[in-house]
């Protein structure tokens, strides 16, 4: 495993927001959100861009961004971005699990509806991926609920609602 991609695609309100921006400031929509992607990417960048890898309980660490893209889809802000490991790792050698959310649970994140993570350049025959929906305990809900829009949770809530996902390989 050389690298994972990841696509986001944002909600309606953060896109309104992002347009907003864009027109107030006269600038063509397509070097805007260039500009604002990879602000983005850079102010995540001490968050691994939300995301979690680990294989054997040993967490795998992220290199930088190397390559991304946004657009506006329809009525919605979409960002996808490609981030190194660190270290490249073989997946035959463990499970690898997979996690995308936000520390503070001030963003959810979920996997496309019906979709999972897929893997890219690996015989299907030799892998698999299974998703984990989260089991957040009831104390983790009722933190989450009491949070209102002006808040963000205490780091590592995010975790307890978080997807995971599993990638076995032979």
């Amino acid at each position: 495993l050389e690298a994972v991609e990841l696509g986001w695609l944002f909600d309606e309100f953060y896109t309104a927001f992002i347009a907003e921006e864009f027109v107030t400031a006269g600038i063509e929509p397509s070097a805007f959100l260039e500009q604002v992607a990879a602000e983005n990417l850079a102010n995540l960048r001490e968050y691994d861009y939300f995301t979690t890898l680990e294989q054997a309980g040993e967490r795998l660490e992220l290199a930088d961004v190397r390559r991304f893209e946004t657009t506006i889809e329809g009525e919605r802000l979409w960002l996808a971005f490609e981030v190194p490991l660190a270290t490249p790792v073989d997946p035959a050698a463990g499970a690898i699990s997979f996690a995308v959310y936000d520390p503070a649970y001030y963003i959810e994140v979920l996997y496309k509806e019906g979709g999972s993570p897929v893997l890219d350049g690996i015989d299907a025959d030799d892998c698999s991926v299974f998703v984990m929906p989260p089991t957040p305990a009831p104390e983790m809900v009722a933190m989450a609920f009491a949070l209102d829009a002006s808040q963000t949770g205490e780091d590592g809530l995010g975790r307890h609602f978080a997807e995971i996902a599993t990638i076995e390989c032979r």
